[in-house]
């Protein structure tokens, strides 16, 4: 389905396995909203630590996929000190899980700050496209409510279908209500074929912003492995490719939590101008500088569940 500029929507893809209990389903999501909706937000947020462990124990191809990429990103941590900073990312995930079913459901108010602002504000407003560059980091659905309020004209957001039907019903009916408060908003969830790159490409070329997330590639077939600074990161290609044929600005622009209901919003000058040509491969290579800074500095919201990181020099002193 193909929304008009301006019209909310959510552009629907074929449907996966059914998995409604496990960590992937729809059980976990409905029974922490029901908690969410019961209990005080000091008491949810006190209980938070000691349930992560339950789901950090549970999780345990998960869990060996964060501690791998937490040794490529920090090869000098002692055993110890990397067994508590994976649990510390699974805390995080659940607090920005959290802040995501206070806003979207409870309607809670989520305050921001801003850091590096001028640079994406001015390009903003001035009639080019304009391609988003981001993380899995604090909490992106949140962050695109926001872009859509503040933003002078409508954001797409590309992201991946969730790995059961339920869930993935589940946050479509979310998003669509989340769209009706913010009109501008709009989901397009990405997909095996060419269909969605020719639709993104005619969009920016057509003065539109689109958000991307170029940190994870699930899919080795559809990744492409860059190394800065003796560390290897496999990426997806197709916003690269992306940002190669539509040829507009891309900028950096990170979400990372403050607090309850408090995040921040980081962004900076473009790492590609769009004026001159560039391959994927170019392009790509600015973006990992990019992302690698924010990534190392702020790790424990890095929420990326699969092994994606390598280092290829030798570990640090």
């Amino acid at each position: 389905m193909r929304a008009s500029p301006g019209q909310a929507s959510v552009v629907t893809a074929p449907s996966l396995p059914e998995d409604p209990v496990g960590l992937h389903g729809d059980f976990w999501t409905r029974f922490l909203l029901g908690v969410l909706r019961r209990f005080p937000a000091w008491f949810c947020v006190g209980i938070t630590w000691p349930l992560t462990l339950f789901f950090y124990t549970l999780a345990a191809r998960q869990r060996r996929a964060v501690q791998a990429n937490l040794r490529a990103l920090k090869s000098d941590w002692s055993w110890l000190t990397l067994q508590l900073a994976s649990y510390r990312v699974f805390a995080e995930f659940a607090l920005a899980y959290m802040d995501r079913m206070w806003s979207l459901h409870l309607g809670q108010q989520i305050e921001w700050d801003a850091e590096d602002y001028s640079h994406l504000n001015a390009q903003l407003h001035v009639s080019t496209g304009v391609l988003l560059f981001t993380t899995h980091s604090g909490n992106f659905d949140v962050g695109a409510t926001f872009l859509s309020h503040h933003f002078p004209r409508p954001i797409h957001v590309v992201r991946l279908r969730e790995r059961s039907e339920s869930l993935h019903e589940f946050r479509e009916a979310e998003l669509k209500e989340a769209a009706k408060a913010h009109p501008g908003l709009q989901v397009h969830y990405a997909s095996d074929d060419w269909n969605l790159g020719i639709e993104l490409c005619r969009l920016l070329r057509a003065g539109e912003v689109v958000a991307v997330q170029g940190d994870r590639a699930p899919d080795a077939a559809h990744a492409v492995q860059f190394t800065h600074e003796e560390i290897s990161y496999r990426l997806p290609k197709g916003p690269l490719v992306l940002a190669q044929i539509a040829r507009v600005p891309c900028y950096p622009i990170f979400v990372r939590r403050l607090g309850r209901c408090r995040y921040c919003i980081r962004t900076g000058p473009p790492f590609y101008d769009g004026h001159e040509k560039k391959t994927a491969e170019e392009i790509g290579a600015a973006w990992v500088g990019a992302m690698a800074e924010f990534v190392s500095q702020h790790w424990a919201q890095w929420f990326v569940f699969e092994h994606t990181v390598e280092r290829t020099g030798p570990a640090s002193a």
